[in-house]
């Protein structure tokens, strides 16, 4: 099926940071290094593709110009030109680095230190950031290149750093770029075309591995701060957050939302949703004041008074007037909501009840 520059850049345009348009013109390899690289590497890539779609999609369509070029350039060299692909040999270094970060960062911090763990998994991510790269288009490396080549360079520069103080990573995964583009050749082969179905299933799993590798950074090593400027693993934070009764008020408001469902179907739904939203402002109004959701008219104005009289500007001196006034009067709005929303309710009570 023909593939059209105008919808490849629609797709560029609303999603392709996404990498939308290299899924709609066959080109997974990199719709997957955009997915899970922040637009190709942090919109870079993103940004490139603006006048390398027309290419794009004359490859994707055969077009008769693309192919005779491409057969031009397979007579002249028996290997791709390093110099004409010097932007595919950078792009290895970045998302071979990319990706052995991200399996790093995915690592536990108590394992960490287990140098055997990290010298055996973290050059997976050098590997197949290195393999990707280099496997788009009309060139193709074998995997066992960019493997050999990251664990060479983890050896050399990575954990163990045998020829440096440190630890080099960049250094660790130009040793597999090296590996691989040494690797580069023409893809001459004709592949059969995979089924919409086929290449779902293996960009799904690729993205799960993905979020998995994600979702163990979050919740095993990334920190947040309190406003206490105490530092909290964001485990300890969920964990808390469970045991919050905001967790126990989502909790509740979930199993409303379901019984309306089943009571009135979707407009019970819109209802609660509607009083889950807090369009009015009582749950607002009701924290301010600090009052229950069954409290009466009398108890309201009770707090109110209370409140007023606590928070009145004429009771505070200096700098703390200001801030006085500021509680004053978001007490009396807050006052007024419940008063209005009361008004209304009483008055559609008596409507309803024909008095």
């Amino acid at each position: 099926m023909s593939k059209f520059t105008l919808v490849a850049y629609f797709l560029w345009l609303v999603l392709g940071y996404f990498g939308t348009h290299h899924f709609y013109l066959g080109r997974d390899k990199q719709g997957i290094l955009w997915l899970t690289s922040f637009g190709g590497f942090f919109w870079i890539g993103w940004i490139r593709d603006f006048y390398r779609i027309p290419a794009y999609v004359r490859e994707a369509n055969k077009n008769s110009y693309y192919l005779e070029s491409l057969a031009v350039e397979m007579r002249h060299s028996k290997k791709p030109s390093l110099w004409k692909y010097v932007h595919r040999i950078v792009a290895q270094v970045a998302f071979g680095y990319f990706y052995r970060s991200l399996i790093r960062m995915a690592i536990p911090e108590e394992f960490q230190e287990l140098q055997w763990l990290t010298t055996l998994l973290i050059p997976l991510g050098s590997a197949v950031g290195t393999y990707t790269v280099s496997n788009i288009g009309p060139i193709k490396s074998r995997f066992k290149y960019s493997l050999i080549g990251a664990y060479v360079g983890e050896v050399l520069f990575g954990d163990i750093h045998m020829f440096s103080a440190d630890r080099m990573g960049s250094f660790a995964v130009g040793v597999s770029m090296l590996f691989s583009t040494f690797g580069w050749e023409w893809d001459r082969a004709v592949k059969p075309s995979k089924s919409y179905c086929q290449r779902m299933k293996l960009c799904l799993i690729i993205f799960l591995l993905y979020s998995v590798l994600c979702g163990s950074y979050v919740y095993h090593n990334m920190s947040v701060n309190t406003k206490d400027g105490d530092t909290l693993k964001v485990r300890e934070v969920i964990h808390n957050f469970f045991k919050s009764p905001h967790w126990a008020k989502l909790k509740t408001s979930i199993w409303k939302v379901y019984e309306d469902f089943t009571r009135e179907g979707w407009d019970g739904v819109k209802q609660r949703l509607t009083i889950m939203a807090d369009f009015e402002g009582e749950d607002r109004a009701r924290t301010v004041l600090g009052v229950a959701s069954d409290a009466t008219r009398k108890e309201i104005k009770d707090r109110y008074r209370d409140l007023a009289k606590l928070w009145h500007p004429d009771k505070h001196r200096g700098e703390g007037k200001e801030a006085a006034n500021e509680k004053f009067m978001e007490v009396k709005e807050a006052y007024e909501i419940l008063e209005s929303l009361l008004t209304k309710r009483e008055r559609r009570w008596r409507d309803n009840s024909g008095d």
